[in-house]
């Protein structure tokens, strides 16, 4: 029998114990088939929900949608190139669509510091903020300089 689950033999009923959604969850039956298939239903609703999250995850947005972040050198460069893509573009993104983006990517910020970042970034005039359906939504509002260095002329 495995460490997590255990099954009991008593007088008249048969019980089953394992870890479930964070808790615990107790089943008894009078006979050990009809424990097990009481287990089996069990199987049948953690796969039903797995099944349903996907499902609605999917609907959400597509993964496959989202942008790829070369070589993003921290949230806030993360968040740049995001909204100056062409999937940042094609409407205002709110904070969760911009973390899901990131999770893509395989970058995994808090959100206290994504959530924080966007407000600077507009307090500083870099972020426009929106309303979208009830959220705030965020994008651009100049493009990003072509380069960082200061251009001058100097004349004899």
């Amino acid at each position: 029998m495995h460490s997590w689950c255990e099954v009991k033999y008593l007088a008249s009923k048969v019980s089953f114990t394992a870890p479930w959604n964070g808790g615990t969850i107790h089943a008894e039956a009078d006979t050990p088939e009809e424990l097990a298939k009481i287990v089996e239903e069990l199987r049948q609703v953690v796969k039903l929900g797995i099944e349903k999250a996907s499902m609605t995850a999917d609907a959400q947005e597509p993964q496959s949608d989202y942008p790829q972040i070369p070589a993003a050198s921290g949230c806030s460069d993360s968040l740049r190139k995001l909204l100056a893509s062409p999937w940042g573009k094609k409407e205002p993104r709110t904070e969760s669509e911009l973390t899901l983006a990131m999770r893509a990517n395989a970058l995994h910020f808090g959100h206290g510091t994504i959530s924080g970042l966007l407000t600077s970034m507009t307090k500083r005039g870099e972020l426009r903020r929106l309303k979208k359906s009830g959220s705030y939504a965020y994008v651009l509002s100049r493009e990003p300089a072509q380069s960082d260095e200061i251009s001058a002329t100097v004349s004899n």
